[in-house]
């Protein structure tokens, strides 16, 4: 019996290498796939670009913090920074969205109700023994003469029955005392508003690096009246994209509405109670100081840096998933459609004992890559949904068209249309459901090797590619001459 080698056997049987030769056309087709990433990517970057470009012209993301009652120290540097006993924010946010040729931005329009109260201590005559920062002394109204041996100058711990600095108001300059909101980086120019100052409305000026301050703030006038300071203003901020509160506060109650049917929300703490709907979404939030890590009041001749703080309350105005983000997710599993629909063609092959050529491999697979391309065309114009419906439907009925005269009958075109069909259905609902993405990703892997398992059970292998011998019933043993 001669000797045949593995590279002869190989030339021998052309179904070896034609799975061999689609392997590798699989791999070529991974290029251009690679080419629509970057290009999802590229498109990606210039939405950022253009939200740059929109939040210049309207607004940035908005960052308010406070407020704070500051209240200078007679006789020193040093301000008394009060945080507010009750403090209640009710915020209306309508959102629109803004556009810059195909690409868009929602933008928003906050008014904000800001309520809250503070009981300062009655006064009374410093004393020796008072642990309290910033008292004078007994024997001195001097403003350089030292502390007293039981004073410390700078004492911010709390006393052991309560966290409010109880300082007496006889230390304090309630002339120069103001409400102050800390403002981002950036949002020093889309924010105003105004307070009710003794029965007066006056604006709330802005202001930088003001009454120990650093960064941008807006203050206006403190009006005490008898043991209580109370706060009543008004707050609108020019936005987009997202708005970041941090309330200061010894007990917080925040309302925030808006038509926007998209909201994440984010920060330090996640709403106490939310209704999102198509309309829009309602979210409440109940704060204390104690567990959100909000500021406390302070002494000091500047304010600690608060800005390192994850906010509080964080509302992002965008769609959870953006179609950028969908049609990269979809690009990963590019590789999974184009192996299953040559893994059907291939089993038609050995079934039904066509030949399919390589070519018309290639024409096919090509079309699988397109769905990629129409689909980030189409997502750019219309809703996610409907561009993945007819980027789908086109591909199908494309491959569909080609497969009659390929396969022969037009039964078997049907089959492999479906098929495509039911795989392009479950693609859409692992980009639609992150949650559910790997549970139906693994199981529908494992019902399409079990399907072709099945298929494949009856197949003789060592017989694929060679020429059938009539004499001989498919499922007889066959004999090798000699």
């Amino acid at each position: 019996m001669e000797n045949q080698n593995p590279l002869r056997l190989l030339v021998k049987n052309p179904t070896l290498i034609k799975i061999m030769g689609t392997t590798i056309l699989t791999f070529v087709l991974l290029i251009p796939l690679s080419s629509i990433e970057d290009l999802v990517a590229e498109r990606s970057q210039r939405v950022l670009e253009v939200s740059e470009e929109l939040q210049q012209q309207w607004g940035p993301p908005i960052s308010l913090r406070g407020p704070i009652l500051v209240v200078p120290t007679i006789g020193t540097h040093e301000h008394h920074f009060i945080t507010l006993d009750t403090l209640s924010i009710q915020g209306d946010i309508p959102v629109v969205e803004r556009y810059r040729n195909i690409f868009r931005l929602p933008t928003y329009r906050s008014t904000m109700l800001i309520r809250g109260t503070v009981k300062v201590a009655p006064e009374r005559a410093p004393s020796q023994e008072s642990n309290r920062v910033g008292a004078p002394s007994q024997d001195t109204n001097r403003t350089d003469a030292a502390p007293s041996q039981d004073t410390n100058r700078i004492d911010t711990a709390p006393s052991q029955d309560t966290n409010r600095i109880d300082t007496a108001p006889s230390s304090l300059d309630w002339n120069n005392a103001s409400w102050v909101f800390l403002l981002g980086a950036k949002s020093d120019g889309s924010v105003a508003g105004h307070i009710d100052v003794n029965g007066l409305n006056q604006p709330l000026r802005k202001a930088f690096n003001e009454h120990g301050i650093p960064g941008p703030v807006l203050h206006a006038p403190a009006i005490r009246r008898g043991g209580t300071v109370t706060l009543a203003a008004t707050i609108e901020a020019f936005g987009s994209d997202t708005l970041d509160l941090t309330p200061f506060g010894e007990s917080v109650a925040v309302v925030l509405k808006s038509d926007w049917p998209h909201p994440s929300f984010n920060g330090a703490r996640l709403p106490t109670s939310r209704t999102v709907d198509d309309s829009g979404f309602a979210a409440t939030w109940h704060l204390d100081s104690t567990t959100s890590g909000m500021m406390t009041s302070q002494i000091g001749d500047s304010l600690a840096d608060t800005s390192s703080r994850s906010p509080a309350i964080t509302v992002r105005f965008i769609d959870a998933v953006s179609h950028y983000h969908q049609v990269t997710r979809g690009v990963k599993y590019a590789l999974f459609i184009i192996v299953i629909t040559f893994v059907t063609f291939f089993l038609f092959e050995v079934v039904a004992r066509l030949s399919i050529h390589p070519i018309q491999y290639l024409f096919v697979g090509c079309a699988l890559v397109v769905f990629y391309l129409l689909l980030l065309s189409l997502s750019e114009h219309l809703a996610f949904g409907l561009s993945y419906l007819i980027a789908a439907s086109a591909v199908v009925v494309l491959i569909f068209a080609y497969a009659r005269t390929m396969l022969v009958k037009e039964s078997r075109a049907a089959l492999c249309g479906l098929g495509l069909g039911a795989t392009y259905g479950l693609l859409y609902v692992i980009l639609r459901e992150e949650t559910l993405a790997l549970l139906a990703g693994s199981w529908a892997l494992f019902a399409l090797l079990a399907l072709v398992m099945f298929l494949t059970r009856r197949v003789n292998w060592n017989t694929i590619g060679q020429k059938p011998r009539s004499s001989l019933p498919s499922s007889a043993p066959t004999t090798e001459r000699s």
